[in-house]
Formats: structure tokens, sequence, C-alpha cells
């Protein structure tokens, strides 16, 4: 749940009078079973991290190797020396966490994936302390990654698991194979290991959980879109509502549906969708339910249908994507709920582009505001009674679909929600005063 076992593990196994090379493949051995039943846990944050595991797998291999041999080659007087000075280097390992958590929390600012030697460096060190020693690994793997990979935490966690698994089960067969052998050899271990790993996913499970909640202490922050705010009781995370800018990131090809099922070609939105996450489509939040490198699927219901007009889409048709803003970035839009407000009818194109509204919307527009069309954020500059217009750049034509709207068009608009709410608040005294 918590990790640091070994520092209990370790210690116990001297005191029963295991000697110290002996123990420590006894104790690697034991925390294997862990290790495989907190990766089953985290088997949704692992989506979509398949090439990350294997490219930093590789190395913990070879890692895990050397560490092995290492060890197997160690003088017992040498590791018994050694012993004192490994646990408290885990003993420091776990002091210095909130330490490394803060740091890391500064260092996930930057959004750009490190792939450098260094990383398969520090993870090849990693994996050979592993393999040696392994108190607090999962601390030094979380640190890592963590500095060199922007994603969330429980992402993180999910890929340290599997690492963790790899450099554990490379050092389990080397102690089977070339360990020592009697009755107080690591292989009385193996017949229990299957249903230890069953039963490790079960406190894996709790801990996942709470990782969410305990999360402002931990080794790096989150984006919105995969930062669960509360557990239900079952095990079930609730995530916070996901917000856009407006910055459309790509267009995706609407491939067509079945039933309510419905298919999007894309690619730079999918590069770390999970199913569950939010992405803005012409300015619509759905949910993801399905997806791969390329395509991915979501679930419109009839009232979604009513409301905006993915009911007038032709498979082939482009559509405007956005991913939710994340906490570290910058807001460089407006604040877009991805709730269509209503149905707009374009009445002429860009770069002047004017748009006819429901005449109860248009008080929430005002000169040099914002308004949400397609998903796209536009600063208003002039407002009728029944319309808007909007100054259309000749960037934001040739990136979204904007730049292809003629009169006669439909499009989805997202007024102001500041507008909304402040009107909300007030209604009450308006009401009083007249």
């Amino acid at each position: 749940v918590a990790g640091g076992g070994s520092l209990i593990s370790f210690p116990a196994l001297l005191a029963v009078g295991y000697p110290g090379v002996t123990a420590n493949m006894t104790n690697t051995v034991a925390l294997w079973p862990g290790y495989v039943g907190a990766t089953a846990a985290y088997r949704r944050e692992l989506e979509g991290q398949r090439s990350r595991a294997i490219v930093l797998g590789a190395t913990c291999i070879a890692g895990g190797a050397l560490g092995s041999v290492l060890l197997l080659t160690t003088p017992a007087r040498v590791f018994k020396q050694a012993v004192p000075w490994l646990i408290l280097l885990a003993c420091a390992l776990f002091a210095l966490q909130p330490l490394a958590s803060r740091a890391l929390a500064k260092r996930q600012a930057s959004s750009k994936e490190h792939r450098s030697l260094a990383l398969h460096a520090a993870v090849l060190l990693g994996a050979i302390y592993g393999a040696y020693f392994g108190a607090g690994l999962g601390i030094v793997l979380l640190a890592v990654l963590g500095f060199a990979i922007p994603a969330c935490l429980q992402e993180l966690n999910g890929l340290k698991q599997v690492l963790s698994v790899i450099i554990n089960s490379v050092a389990v067969v080397a102690y089977g194979v070339f360990g020592p052998r009697g009755p107080r050899s690591p292989s009385w271990l193996w017949p229990a290991l299957p249903a230890a790993a069953w039963a490790g996913a079960l406190p894996a499970g709790s801990a996942r959980s709470c990782c969410a909640c305990l999360s402002s202490g931990s080794a790096s922050r989150s984006a919105a879109s995969c930062s669960p705010v509360s557990d239900t009781g079952s095990g079930r995370l609730i995530r916070s509502p996901s917000v856009f800018t407006g910055l459309i990131e790509e267009m995706g090809r609407y491939e067509g549906h079945d039933g309510d099922r419905y298919r999007i070609r894309a690619s730079l939105v999918l590069e770390d969708a999970k199913v569950g996450d939010s992405i803005s489509v012409s300015g619509c939040c759905l949910t993801v339910v399905a997806c791969t490198p390329e395509l991915w699927e979501t679930d419109i219901t009839a009232e979604t249908l009513s409301r905006t007009t993915f009911g007038f889409l032709r498979p082939g048709d482009l559509v405007n994507l956005e991913r939710p803003v994340r906490a570290r970035d910058r807001l460089g839009g407006h604040v877009v709920q991805g709730h269509v407000d209503a149905i707009g009818e374009v009445l002429a194109p860009p770069p002047d582009l004017k748009v006819r509204i429901p005449p109860d919307l248009t008080r929430y527009c005002v000169e040099k505001g914002s308004i949400a069309v397609d998903g796209v954020s536009l600063t208003i500059f002039d407002v009728g009674n029944d319309s808007f217009a909007v100054a259309v750049i000749p960037h934001t034509s040739e990136v979204t679909t904007i730049g292809r709207r003629v009169p006669g068009d439909n499009v989805n608009i997202e007024v102001d929600i500041a507008a909304k709410q402040i009107e909300k608040l007030l209604s009450p005294y308006v009401a009083k005063l007249k």
C-alpha cells in the first residue's frame, strides 16, 4: 500500500538467523507478488504507455541482470558490512520523499517529455540498485520518471510498477537459477507466489484510490483530465469537470457512427488519451469510450444531438479537437466548458464572421467579450439583436474549421460562462429592485 516493506522484512530475516545475502534474495522474491498485484491494479493508467514501458523495460532488464550478478558475486563478508549502509540509504530515500515531491511538482511545469541517455542511465542505475537491494526502489523510479515524463501521478505510478516487476522478475530468475540452495533459500517461497500476487492486488487497488486523494503531497501534479477528486466508496473514481480554452489543437475527421457510438480520426489529441478522458469536439465536451493511436469513439445521446451540429455531420467532415486544459498550462483563450448553448447560423464568412443566434443569448454577448464558435475562442466586435460578429485571423481560418464556414452553415455556440454566472447571482437583487 505505502512501500517500504523491505525495511521491515529484511531486518526480520536477519533477526531470525538468515545470512545477509540469502536474506536479501528471499526478501526480493517475497516482493515480487506485491509488484505484480500493484501492476494489475494500475491497468487503466497503463493504457497508452506501452511504448514507454517497452523502451524503459529493456533498460531495466539490463540493470536487473547487472544488479543480480553484483549481488551473487559479492562475498558474504562484504555484503554484511554494507547492510547498515544500505538500510541507512533506504531510510534516507523515504525521509527525502517530501523534498523530492516538491521538486517534482516544480519540474512538472515543463510539459516536454525527455527520452535522453540521461533518463536511461538513471533508470539503469535504479534497476541495478533494485536488483541488488531493492528497498526504496519505488521512490527512486518515481523520482526519475517524474523529472523526465510529464504525466499525472497515477500514470507514473503505473509505469513505475511495470518497471519494478521487470527488475524484480530478472532478479528472482537469477536468484532461482544461480542462488544458494538449502532450507533457508528463497525457493521455498515460489509455490506461494501466484496466490500472493492475487492478494497483493487488493491493497494496491485501495492505494491507487488513496493516491489520488493524497496527490498534493506526491511526486508530481496531474493534468485536470486525469486527476480524480473523490471516491464513491466502490472504488470508482470521480473526475473533475473538464475545462477548455478554445485554442484548437488539431482538426479531426468524422468517420461515421453505429447508433450512439461515433468515431473520430485524430492523432495529436490521442497521444495521451485514455478511456474516460474528455475531448472537446467542435465545442462540445465528449468522453472517450474507446481509442487507438489514430481513432477514438464516443457516445452521443439524443439530447446532445438536439443541441449541437452533430446531427448534420457526414463522414469525412472535419471537426475541431481540443484536450482539457491542465493546471500548469497557459489560459490563452477563455474558459470554455464544452457545454453548447445553441446552434448558430453563419450569415457572413470569415474574416468578419457573422452568426445568427437565439435572441435570448445576445444579452451575454458584449463588444470585446469572448464567445466560442465550434469550440474556437473568438472576440466579439459587434452585437445585433439576434447576431454577433467576430474577426477571424488567417491562422485561425487555416487551422480550424472556421475558415471553411459559408453562409447557411450551422455552428455550435457557447457564450461566456462568466456572464451567465453573474446574471444568476444578481437576478434575486434585480428582482427586488423591480
